[in-house]
């Protein structure tokens, strides 16, 4: 059953499914209907949950952090006599 989003659509829809019926079968309704089923809902939810919490994960793992030179003195801070020469 089809039915437009204006004010009467639904009602219009509603109005020609009583008079007019349905041209399914019993077994295609019934088809129909199973794809709205309780097992399968619950089968699809699990399907997505798990398929979340796969993408949501996140690296725990403690890296070791880099280690630098002793001679890489642009980390360095600098020392108390850098750049105050007064000569």
């Amino acid at each position: 059953m089809l039915y437009g989003r204006d004010g009467g659509g639904i009602e219009t829809a509603l109005t020609r499914f009583d008079s007019e019926g349905v041209e399914a079968t019993p077994a295609e309704q019934e088809g129909v209907a199973q794809q709205y089923s309780a097992q399968r809902f619950r089968r699809e939810m699990r399907d997505a949950v798990a398929t979340a919490v796969e993408r949501s994960r996140i690296d725990t793992s403690i890296a070791t952090p880099p280690t630098h030179s002793d001679t890489d003195r642009s980390l360095a801070a600098p020392s108390p006599t850098d750049g105050d020469s007064d000569e």
